[in-house]
């Protein structure tokens, strides 16, 4: 410690967990891995129809895929062939599940334990601690399969009569895995467009979406609590994302069915627009589908559908964007400070501060992403000196989409320069590793660290 001009300088070593550091290298590269290997096989003329793929668009959907976004710049019904749909198929399920959850899955069935590294990597993809990886892993793959099948299934009684059994059992099977995998790809060149006033497939579709967006602990938590004899109370976590997802869903299809009553929902009937409005609701917040046309839109709505896609699903889910918890403790916190509270309570919970600052990095993070990718598509697009506004909002839409690993499109996106399509590509990664792991496979096992004095200012 020394003193100079009367201000005390503290000087501290503190060294970062070398393991959290690994966990998160480990886990951005398995992604960036499969991405490769995704790419190589678009690329192969099995994978497409008439000529191979152009490398950036191989890339493009194949990080789409792996990323469950559900972005496109190629037709995956018309330019893919079947090999090439299934190779989507897999990557979609892959990155769903998250490549390490999958691998330290199998190495447990194989080994009979998982280890301490692989726990850890498990925890970051998750999002959350693990008590008993073994049986997590076995249900939440169980699950994942089993919502999956039983998708499948209804859907399959839906569109056998309609495309045959072959046929319908194909697309019954890849829609049900790019729903609950929050992906948004489609068999069908206009997505959903078709079944938009269908009940059974709006309604599956967007259940398995809900079950797939939630994140494996609240299933978890819910089946526990169900199966004691003694049903417990669920957890904070569960609670918190139960509520802010059915806030989130029913707000946003109230506003899009105030928006859009006599637009884009006005040939509807009353019911196809709730209908319409809700599944809209439900895909925004990372699944992709749509069943109106996004481009056609009013600009209220697509604002509507932005803040959904920013704040995504849930921790643990397939999803992406800054999740629920995350939105949810920003606005609490928001709140408790605007009525000068000295802590912030959720549920007559008080809220760590280790919590706290963890939310407002990811949050302030994924802001400047979107800032920095909607700044870069406008250059690379040749927008950035042009006098009309009209085109930022669809650009800054194509980021957040990006960004929050939806895929909803105004249209924009297909017609990307190779720049525009890396912009998203890069924006499509970082947003389903998240920022804040991002983060940690850039910073050093050991960093020096200077404790400053206390100093006050005026803000706001």
């Amino acid at each position: 410690m020394e003193q100079k001009k009367g201000l005390q300088l503290f000087r501290h070593r503190r060294r970062t967990e070398p393991s959290s550091v690994e966990a998160a290298r480990l886990l951005a590269g398995s992604f960036a891995l499969a991405i490769l290997i995704g790419t190589a096989l678009l690329l192969l003329p099995a994978s497409s129809t008439g000529d191979p793929l152009r490398p950036v668009d191989a890339l493009f959907t194949a990080t789409s895929a792996v990323c469950v976004t559900g972005l496109t710049v190629v037709d995956t019904a018309t330019r893919l062939t079947p090999f090439g749909q299934a190779v989507v198929l897999v990557l979609l399920q892959a990155g769903g599940l998250g490549i390490m959850t999958l691998t330290t899955f199998f190495a447990y069935l194989v080994a009979g334990r998982v280890s301490i590294r692989g726990r850890e990597l498990l925890e970051e993809t998750i999002s959350g601690p693990l008590s008993g990886p073994g049986r997590l892993l076995r249900a939440a793959v169980g699950f994942t399969l089993g919502t999956e099948a039983i998708g499948t299934l209804v859907l399959w009684a839906r569109f056998a009569p309609e495309f045959g059994v072959g046929r319908g059992l194909w697309l019954a099977g890849f829609h049900a895995v790019s729903a609950f995998c929050n992906a948004g790809f489609s068999l069908f060149s206009n997505s959903l467009k078709g079944f938009v006033e269908d009940p059974v497939v709006n309604l599956t579709v967007a259940a398995i979406i809900i079950l797939g967006g939630i994140g494996f602990l609240v299933v978890y938590d819910i089946s526990g609590s169900r199966s004691r004899k003694t049903p417990s109370r669920l957890s904070l976590h569960s609670r918190l994302v139960l509520r802010s997802t059915a806030a989130l869903i029913l707000g946003g299809m109230a506003l899009l069915l105030l928006f859009d009553w006599h637009a884009t929902l006005a040939p509807l009937s009353w019911p196809g627009k709730v209908l319409a409005a809700f599944f809209q609701s439900v895909t925004a917040r990372t699944a992709g589908f749509n069943t109106v046309e996004i481009g056609a839109m009013s600009n209220a709505s697509l604002f509507v559908l932005l803040a959904l896609m920013f704040v995504g699903a849930s921790p643990g889910s397939c999803g992406g964007g800054v999740k629920t918890t995350t939105f949810a403790t920003v606005l609490l916190l928001v709140r408790d400070r605007l009525y000068g509270r000295r802590d912030v309570v959720v549920m007559n919970r008080r809220i760590p501060n280790r919590i706290l600052n963890k939310a407002l990095v990811v949050f302030f993070l994924s802001l400047g992403l979107v800032s920095l990718s909607t700044t870069a598509l406008l250059v690379s697009e040749g927008w950035a000196d042009e006098p009309q506004h009209a085109d930022f909002l669809r650009y800054l839409f194509e980021a957040v989409s990006a960004f929050g690993t939806v895929g909803l499109s105004t249209g924009v996106t297909a017609g990307l320069s190779t720049v525009g399509k890396l912009i998203l590509v890069f924006t499509m990664f970082v947003g389903r590793i998240g920022p804040a792991t991002l983060a940690l496979t850039v910073q050093t096992a050991e960093a020096e660290h200077f404790q400053y004095p206390e100093g006050e200012f005026l803000v706001g």
